[in-house]
């Protein structure tokens, strides 16, 4: 996972440079792989996915990350 974060911020860098942009931060700190070991515990997972879209705009991480998403959108044409 290591190695495909650093090509891709690299990557992503790059891009910006071009374009005279600046991307902040790419990943979100503190992120750790999991495995899901169990049906109840998959069942967890899939609900805190399906409720966490909900909470975004209270969460701070989400301004940085979306002026970032932003940024990338506007290097890539979308």
């Amino acid at each position: 996972m290591g190695a495909y974060k650093s090509l891709v911020h690299r990557n992503a860098l790059l891009m910006a440079k071009r374009n005279g942009l600046f991307l902040g931060h790419l990943w979100q700190r503190n992120y750790w792989e999991h495995v899901v070991r169990n049906d109840e515990e998959l069942n967890r997972i899939r609900e805190y996915i399906r409720n966490n879209p909900h909470t975004w705009e209270e969460d701070r991480l989400y301004k940085m990350n979306l002026t970032a998403a932003v940024n990338v959108a506007g290097i890539l044409g979308e």
